[in-house]
This record gives structure tokens, sequence and C-alpha cells, in this order.
């Protein structure tokens, strides 16, 4: 096993174009993975900003909702009881 590695290492380090090609391709693999993660973070961030920047400490809202933008408001009730719960 360890003889078909080091003939693998030779046929990749002794050609130096092949080995530069290589040391790219997986740096601009890399590069591809961690922008595409920042972006999905970026997304996520100002996915949840309307949630996050009412400050509220707790947040009530009408099963029916899938989406905080398009919001159904609650009746009255409902608030009341959900403000005078203690805590």
């Amino acid at each position: 096993m360890i003889g078909i590695l080091r003939v693998a290492f030779k046929l990749l380090v002794n050609d130096r174009g092949k080995f530069a090609g290589l040391v790219v391709g997986v740096t601009f693999a890399v590069f591809l993975m961690v922008q595409l993660t920042s972006v999905f973070s970026g997304i996520l961030t100002k996915a949840s900003a309307t949630i996050i920047n009412v400050g509220a400490s707790i947040w009530v809202m009408d099963p029916s909702v899938n989406n905080p933008l398009n919001s159904i408001q609650l009746p009255d009730y409902i608030l009341d009881a959900v403000r005078y719960i203690p805590g």
C-alpha cells in the first residue's frame, strides 16, 4: 500500500503543471465552499432580521402564519391573555 502511495505522490509532484493545476483547483474549490457558506449565512441573517430587530422577549403569532412578513392580527382578548401571563 505504501508503494502505491509513493508512486501516486511522484506522479503528482514530478509534473509541475499537473501539481500547479491540482493546487489551484483545490484552492478554488475551498474558496467556493467558503463563499457559498457565507452567502447562505447572510441570507438567513437578512431573512430573520424582521424578528430580531423587534426586540421583544416573546413573539406571539397566529398558528396559520407561514411568514412573519404576512401577519394576521390576533384578536384583542388573546393579546390581553398573553400580556397578563406572569413572567
